[in-house]
């Protein structure tokens, strides 16, 4: 790997997925609060596990990176959640639309569109760190694709490796299980209150 490829890959880890992840986190804020008001339960359900399955495909892309050997196997898997995790964008910003759900400013709408723009970036600067092997995935030069999976040859920085897997529990995996048990609490308040109108 070239010193250009390491300044670039550590730029990622050590900048981009920590500034991702932080933006999740106010992203997850912000919903919380604006959806706690102009939504009912159902709309919140649904909002929430748009926005959980977005968090975890941009999870595993993460942690495919962090600890495999990136070669045209992991390009692809990349390739395919990266598809994935920006069709489940897109999903949530036609929910917005459909059920009228505005947020409270236009700095939110902005943080949407962040989340949607940096795994964009990330993608980018990952295929242009590897471009032999992507192109290889095409039959566009003579390296032959390899398509095995197995973890990397020269492991990332361990202390980086924790400050990322910390961080994204911190930033990503408790907010929304946190939103998870305060929705599953609002729901069951409902339903004692829908009991005790019906008795």
């Amino acid at each position: 790997m070239t010193s250009a490829s390491v300044a670039t890959r550590d730029y990622i880890l050590e900048f981009i997925v920590p500034f991702w992840f932080l933006l999740s986190l106010w992203t997850s804020v912000l919903h919380h609060k604006a959806s706690s008001k102009v939504l009912n339960l159902k709309q919140r359900q649904k909002c929430l596990g748009l926005l959980t399955l977005r968090a975890s495909l941009a999870s595993v892309m993460v942690l495919a990176g962090l600890f495999c050997e990136i070669d045209s196997l992991i390009l692809i898997l990349l390739l395919v959640l990266f598809v994935f995790h920006q069709r489940v964008a897109f999903l949530f910003i036609k929910f917005k639309y459909e059920e009228n759900y505005k947020s409270e400013t236009n700095f939110h709408l902005s943080l949407d569109d962040n989340c949607i723009g940096i795994p964009i970036v990330l993608i980018s600067l990952v295929i242009c760190i590897h471009w032999q092997s992507f192109f290889g995935i095409f039959h566009l030069n003579s390296i032959t694709p390899d398509f095995s999976l197995r973890l990397k040859e020269v492991p990332i920085d361990p202390v980086v490796s924790v400050l990322i897997l910390v961080l994204g529990l911190l930033t990503v995996a408790m907010p929304y299980v946190i939103q998870c048990l305060l929705l599953k609490r609002d729901m069951t308040r409902e339903n004692i209150q829908d009991s005790g109108m019906k008795s």
